[in-house]
């Protein structure tokens, strides 16, 4: 899998599993770390790393934006499709 559903697999998991590190924003429409020094065990389930600072260089690469540790993508919302995810949710082109 992709970026962008290893992502949507980690918040859709940390918001039954742990809500108090990261979870759905209240609208669905984003996310938000609530945790930082703790989400980096979070984030080394789901990718090869567990830096925070390497989440962001990836969020930033797909477009995200963020205000706060809230991230948000207007393709990205807790009840899209796997498949709407790759389709809507990609890499900004290279120059």
């Amino acid at each position: 899998a992709g970026f962008p559903e290893q992502l949507f697999l980690m918040i859709q998991d940390g918001s039954k599993k742990c809500p108090h590190i990261l979870d759905w924003h209240p609208d669905c429409s984003a996310f938000e770390i609530f945790d930082t020094k703790n989400v980096g065990n979070f984030i080394s389930r789901y990718f090869r790393h567990g830096k925070v600072s390497s989440l962001r260089r990836m969020l930033h690469l797909y477009q995200f934006s963020t205000s706060n540790n809230v991230f948000r993508h207007p393709y990205f919302h807790r009840d899209m499709s796997l498949a709407d995810l790759k389709r809507y949710v990609v890499k900004k082109p290279t120059p």
